[in-house]
């Protein structure tokens, strides 16, 4: 997947993706006519289903996953900043979609349409461990 991007960006360039990953960094600018968040993300494997169980978490990501990746995200300036900040804070998880644009010291840079945040509280990583199709899953921990 991200390695396949990686080797011939001009390939996937015009690919939609929708990638997880967990914000390892992420910074406000104010333009004069919008908000852009700028977001460095680690890509964790994520199976796309979302648990409504009694636990608090609803996904459960492996903790393996393909590196780092970037993406921007704009907002108009009436957005609400403190829960912007919240929500983009280091920890949390971003689903980025968009396309891949360039790659720069092996990170993949995506042209994001949007990005929905989940907060650190309602992921795990420490329950399955998987990877690309076809590796076999193992469990970590039996969930409680």
């Amino acid at each position: 997947m991200d390695s396949l991007i990686r080797n011939d960006i001009l390939r996937y360039r015009e690919v939609p993706i929708v990638w997880p990953g967990l914000i390892k960094d992420s910074k406000i600018v104010q333009h004069d006519e919008n908000i852009e968040i700028i977001f460095l993300l680690e890509h964790h494997y994520y199976d796309w289903i979302e648990d409504f169980g009694a636990q608090r978490e609803k996904m459960f990501l492996s903790p393996r996953g393909e590196g780092l990746f970037a993406a921007s995200w704009f907002m108009n300036k009436d957005v609400n900043l403190p829960e912007i900040k919240k929500a983009t804070a280091i920890g949390n998880l971003a689903i980025v979609y968009g396309m891949p644009e360039r790659v720069e010291d092996n990170v993949i840079f995506i042209k994001s349409s949007y990005v929905r945040s989940i907060d650190a509280q309602r992921y795990r990583m420490d329950i399955f461990d998987y990877g690309r199709r076809g590796e076999p899953m193992k469990f970590l921990k039996v969930p409680k």
